[in-house]
C-alpha cells in the first residue's frame, strides 16, 4: 500500500494586545500518538489525556467519537463526572450496536480501550474533553478540546492516517479586539480524495487569549 501523508499547518500571530479580558480555564487534549497500529494484543489502547490551565482537577465529560472530522463524527462512548483523582465516571455509556461490550476507558487515563478488535475498526477516533456545568458555561469553547487517533488494523481494510494538522503561530489577526479571543480550528479533509475515507481528516485547535 502506498502511503500519502500531508501536513497542514495553522499559525497564529497576534498583532495587537488588548487589556481587560478575563482569565479562562482552558482544556487541552493530549495524545501520545496520532496513529495506533494494532499489534494483536488486547486490549488495544488509544491514548488520550488532558490538562486544565488553572491546574484544578475539575469534573469533565470524556467523549470518544468515531468518524470523518470533529463536526460529523458520531459518539461511541461518554463518561461524565470524570476527575484525575477518582479516575471514574458518574455516568458511563457506550453507543452503537457494533461497539457494545467492546469499548471502555482505561483505569488510569481517559484513554479508549478496545477489548475485542475487528478488521472494520480501522477508523478515525476523536477524544473530546469538556468542562461541565458552570465551568463550561463560563469558559465556553475554551473549556472543550479534542484530537484524533487513527486505529490502524493490518489487513484487507487497512488505512493509515493520511493527514496531520500541526498548530504553530502564523495565522495573522490584526487590530485585535476582545471578541477575537477564543478557540481557532484548522481542519484538513481528504475523505473525497482517492477514497481515503475518514482517516483522511485531521483537525487541531489553538487558543487566542486577549489580555
Amino acid at each position: 500500500m502506498k502511503i500519502e501523508f500531508s501536513l497542514c499547518v495553522v499559525l497564529l500571530t497576534v498583532c495587537a494586545v488588548v487589556k481587560g479580558a478575563a482569565v479562562h480555564k482552558q482544556v487541552k487534549v493530549i495524545t501520545k500518538a496520532e496513529e495506533v497500529t494494532y499489534n494483536g494484543k488486547l486490549p488495544a489502547i488509544l491514548n488520550c489525556d488532558y490538562v486544565i490551565s488553572s491546574g484544578e482537577d475539575l469534573p469533565v465529560t470524556v467523549t470518544w467519537f468515531q468518524g470523518d472530522g470533529p463536526r460529523s463524527a458520531g459518539k461511541v462512548l461518554s463518561c461524565t463526572g470524570y476527575t484525575k483523582l477518582t479516575k471514574s465516571c458518574y455516568n458511563h455509556q457506550v453507543y452503537g450496536s457494533e461497539f457494545q461490550g467492546r469499548l471502555s476507558l482505561d483505569v488510569n487515563t481517559p484513554s479508549l480501550l478496545v477489548t475485542e478488535v475487528q478488521a472494520t475498526d480501522n477508523k478515525n477516533f476523536w477524544c473530546q474533553i469538556s468542562l461541565e456545568g458552570d465551568d463550561l458555561a463560563s469558559n465556553g469553547e475554551l473549556g472543550i478540546d479534542e484530537k484524533s487517533v487513527v486505529f490502524r488494523i493490518p489487513g484487507p481494510y487497512e488505512l493509515p492516517k493520511f493527514h496531520s494538522v500541526s498548530v504553530s503561530d502564523s495565522l495573522v489577526i490584526s487590530q485585535v479586539v476582545l471578541s477575537d479571543a477564543g478557540r481557532y480550528w484548522c481542519e484538513m479533509r481528504g475523505s473525497g480524495y482517492k477514497n481515503l475515507g475518514e482517516t483522511g481528516t485531521d483537525a487541531k485547535s489553538v487558543v487566542l487569549e486577549v489580555f
